[in-house]
C-alpha cells in the first residue's frame, strides 16, 4: 500500500470518530433530564377526553400541577 492510501484511511478513521462524537455528545444525559411543561405548583393542565358518553363532546377539566392540590383534589370528600 503506498502512504496515499495510509494518509486517506487515517483521514476517514479521524472523520468518522469525529462524526460518532458529534452525534453521541448531542444525545448527552443532560438533555434528556430537561423537563417539560411547568414546574410543580406553576399552572393547570388542560385535560379533555374523547366523546362522552355518545353526547358528542366533552367538557375539558383543569388538573392541578401542584401536588398537594392534586391529592387534596384524588382526596374523599367527608
Amino acid at each position: 500500500m503506498t502512504i496515499a492510501v495510509w494518509i486517506y484511511s487515517g483521514a476517514a478513521l479521524i472523520i468518522i470518530v469525529g462524526a460518532v462524537l458529534a452525534i453521541r455528545s448531542s444525545f448527552s444525559r443532560d438533555s434528556a433530564k430537561s423537563t417539560h411543561g411547568v414546574k410543580p405548583g406553576h399552572g393547570d393542565a388542560v385535560v379533555s377526553g374523547g366523546e362522552t358518553a355518545g353526547r358528542g363532546h366533552s367538557t375539558p377539566v383543569r388538573v392541578s400541577m401542584d401536588p398537594q392540590e392534586y391529592a387534596k383534589a384524588l382526596a374523599p370528600k367527608k
